[in-house]
């Protein structure tokens, strides 16, 4: 059932710079809407919940030509992929975890009820390119981050599952 609402709880929506050819600058903007939660996303626990946009463009062939939000072996999030959550501060100003150290909001970046945030992305397109491109975006969800979970858990820890909450894929001829 939980799953369900968190497949419920928000849609995609591509919008491209219709103005890019080959050798050009491609520059696109992903928009994530809270279109059916009725509250923020993600709730509960925002300190340890974890949801983020993973946006990969592929060509026709399937080359890879950008990634960002993706998980490596070990369950990490890319460093540079934006998770959508609440970061609390310890009474020094740094980021903690633990709820009863918190003694304010360094961040807070969740969605908020009907309403949305906007992630902009460009690259450069190659010259020599095989049409037509796919922009996939993906939004993730997880109850925690896995490196917690190893540290809890030890040699007994599990792998947290992913929930794909949504993805929408948008294919460009240029």
């Amino acid at each position: 059932m939980a799953i369900d609402r968190l497949k419920n709880a928000a849609t995609l929506e591509v919008h491209v710079n219709p103005d890019v050819k080959k050798g050009g600058l491609l520059q696109f903007q992903v928009d994530i809407k809270n279109t059916g939660a009725g509250h923020y996303l993600p709730t509960g626990l925002t300190e340890l919940r974890q949801m983020w946009l993973e946006v990969s463009i592929t060509d026709s062939a399937g080359s890879l030509l950008f990634k960002r939000g993706g998980v490596d072996s070990k369950g990490n999030i890319d460093s540079v992929a934006t998770i959508y959550h609440t970061v609390f501060g310890n009474e020094h100003g740094e980021p903690t975890v633990h709820v009863w150290e918190a003694t304010h909001i360094i961040s807070d970046n969740r969605v908020p009820p009907k309403g949305k945030k906007e992630e902009q992305f460009s690259l450069l397109i190659p010259e020599d390119i095989k049409l037509p491109l796919k922009i996939k975006a993906v939004l993730n969800y997880r109850s925690a981050p896995q490196y917690l979970v190893n540290d809890l858990l030890g040699e007994k820890s599990i792998e947290l599952p992913i929930i794909n909450m949504t993805e929408l894929t948008k294919e460009l001829s240029l």
